[in-house]
């Protein structure tokens, strides 16, 4: 059923292991709408993980990461339960995330900052 599935929701979800995994959708709604597949990246607290270039710490109580390189289209009816909803500036964290591990930035010729600095390629002053 295409269209249960919104942008920023977290949803609990079947990954075809024997314990469920918690993703972001970060497919437009328009795109949920149409279709019976969403884009979610995964989330986790997983004390094992640290934040870096393409793991955004998006929340810190409790610490909840997302992974940006697990990236992955879902088929809808693998979600099973809604559980939260990000914040745009949550959402924000998960966007650099995906331009860091993408890099579509720099096809685009668009310099970011943020995705500058948390990948350690800060601008030399002259």
């Amino acid at each position: 059923m295409a269209g249960k599935a919104r942008w920023g929701q977290v949803w609990w979800f079947d990954a075809g292991l024997d314990e469920r995994k918690r993703c972001v959708v970060v497919s437009e709604n328009g795109w949920n709408e149409t279709f019976d597949t969403v884009l979610g990246v995964r989330l986790t607290t997983s004390p094992r993980r640290t934040p870096g270039p393409g793991f955004p710490l998006v929340r810190p109580k409790p610490p909840t990461i997302a992974i940006c390189g697990q990236v992955t289209s879902i088929d809808e009816d693998r979600l099973v339960e809604v559980t939260d909803h990000l914040t745009p500036t949550e959402m924000r964290e998960v966007a650099i995330g995906l331009l860091e591990v993408t890099q579509a930035h720099r096809l685009l010729g668009i310099t970011h900052p943020a995705v500058a600095e948390r990948t350690g390629e800060r601008r030399r002053a002259r």
